[in-house]
């Protein structure tokens, strides 16, 4: 079973450069890439986000080759 996180409503703030300043309810300001928003979004659009967790990123095959090439016992710092 996956765990999902409720939408939330945020609104495009603005926008600098490649950066988009997102305010959820609070007035928490996040920055994110530009380009993770649809072309047409613009300043003061209301965005709903839901976030899933993928079953399919390479986790698992990344995790595998990680344990492969581990030589195991303590590490010296």
């Amino acid at each position: 079973m996956t765990a999902t996180s409720p939408p939330r409503r945020i609104v495009l703030d603005r926008i600098e450069g490649s950066v988009a300043v997102l305010l959820d309810d609070e007035g928490e300001a996040v920055e994110v890439p530009r380009a993770w928003l649809p072309a047409t979004a613009s300043e003061g659009d209301a965005i709903t986000l839901a976030a899933t967790p993928s079953t399919d990123d390479g986790t698992a095959d990344r995790l595998a080759r990680l344990r492969a090439s581990d030589p195991g016992g303590d590490l010296d710092l």
